[in-house]
């Protein structure tokens, strides 16, 4: 029986930085959406299934080579949208 841990998952991670498109191949090949408001910091939200949690280890941990702090990290429902 598979455990939380070697289970496949969708997550939404927001970071406060801006990351560029180029980069979703090196975190997994998550979606970037890149939100930007005049007078605040740039955050990007990266949406994406990842097959297991030592994935979304190494997600983060790229993310914090690249020196983006960290916001939000969700594990999605089935139900939700991505």
């Amino acid at each position: 029986m598979a455990t939380a841990v070697d289970e496949g998952a969708t997550y939404r991670i927001e970071v406060g930085r801006r990351i560029g498109a180029e980069w979703s191949e090196r975190l997994m090949g998550m979606r970037l959406e890149v939100s930007e408001t005049a007078g605040r910091a740039a955050t990007t939200v990266l949406t994406g299934e990842l097959p297991d949690q030592a994935a979304l280890l190494g997600v983060l941990d790229q993310l914090y080579c690249l020196g983006a702090p960290l916001l939000r990290v969700e594990r999605l429902e089935s139900g939700d949208s991505v």
